[in-house]
């Protein structure tokens, strides 16, 4: 035989894999987040998935939909998004996770939606982005954003930007409304946002589905080859 040298693996985490007959829930998980304690939850296909290291748990939303989004807030709540629903779980006197819905809060004309993709948070405002929707939760009271395509809702630095295939990449100001971001229009027609993040001290990178990646700054928009 040929002799070998085997790989030192002190000092590599370790890497545990669970598979559905672990964790007994769907085989999509959609989103991840954990607490300040260290606990995972997870979006799944039945419901929300927690995970304290040891014991798996799942909680189902009305009429067992399956959830797209999850985000632990600052407040401790945890809010989700599914089809068709938005909402958050919090503990009650027993310590169970209780799911509390926001839906009442919608008006009649925007409580009909599909799949809420992701959550963000920012001063004590929550937003949810559907395809076709922003909500914008903050002191009891929803108002809702419409497009006919959010591609990107996320926090880039200190603010919240979206991308709406009508009016470009906009920036959430002032507690109220969107505003355009300089020379956020400019991107080809068609673009899918997928990530922004800073770059620089006064620079985004922008990535995108179809024509690959961008730099925005003070001087307008260029692509950023790789």
């Amino acid at each position: 035989g040929l002799p070998c040298r085997a790989q030192n693996v002190i000092g590599n985490p370790s890497i545990i894999n669970y598979s559905k007959k672990s964790y007994k829930g769907g085989n999509q998980n959609w989103d991840i987040d954990q607490d300040e304690r260290g606990v995972m939850y997870f979006a799944n296909n039945n419901g929300l998935l927690t995970f304290d290291g040891v014991y798996w748990q799942t909680y189902q939303l009305p009429n067992g939909i399956a959830l797209r989004s999850v985000m632990v807030s600052k407040d401790g709540n945890i809010y989700v998004g599914g089809q068709g629903q938005i909402g958050y779980f919090k503990s009650d006197a027993q310590g169970r996770l209780a799911y509390h819905s926001l839906n009442p809060l919608l008006s009649p004309e925007d409580n009909t939606f599909t799949d809420v993709w992701n959550i963000c948070e920012k001063d004590n405002t929550v937003f949810f982005r559907i395809n076709s929707k922003i909500f914008v939760l903050n002191k009891g009271k929803i108002q809702a954003y419409a497009s006919n395509y959010w591609s990107f809702l996320g926090e880039a630095g200190k603010d919240i930007i979206a991308h709406n295939a009508n009016r470009g990449l906009l920036i959430f100001e002032n507690g109220k409304d969107w505003k355009p971001l300089p020379f956020g229009d400019r991107l080809p027609a068609g673009a899918a946002v997928r990530s922004i993040i800073p770059f620089g001290t006064d620079s985004l990178l922008i990535a995108t589905q179809q024509f690959g990646f961008f730099i925005l700054d003070h001087k307008g928009l260029s692509s950023f080859g790789t």
